[in-house]
């Protein structure tokens, strides 16, 4: 993964959020909210350098989400989307763990 991770939030800000999703759960998971959740620590990160026990926590929850709706979506728009989410989330991870 060679973008960084304040290329990628950039890049998720840009994207318009699938408007369908603002509306129902899929797998259970509250698109709007698992969204927010990946945001804020993606925002934490670059703010401090690291995610805190509890926000390291929801990411890795928030990560494990994404894994259960992306194979449930059909819509391309939601696809490419929730795959943005998925990297930022990942470098958001990696970024997290170095030093």
């Amino acid at each position: 993964m060679a973008e960084t991770l304040e290329g990628l939030y950039a890049a998720h800000l840009e994207r318009l959020f699938p408007s369908r999703l603002r509306s129902v759960d899929v797998a259970d998971v509250c698109f709007v909210q698992l969204d927010a959740d990946i945001a804020a620590c993606a925002q934490a990160v670059l703010r401090s350098g690291s995610l805190g026990p509890r926000r390291a926590a929801v990411l890795a929850r928030r990560r494990a989400d994404l894994e259960l709706v992306l194979p449930l979506l059909a819509e391309p728009h939601e696809i490419a989307y929730t795959i943005g989410l998925q990297d930022l989330a990942a470098r958001c991870a990696a970024s997290s763990a170095s030093p």
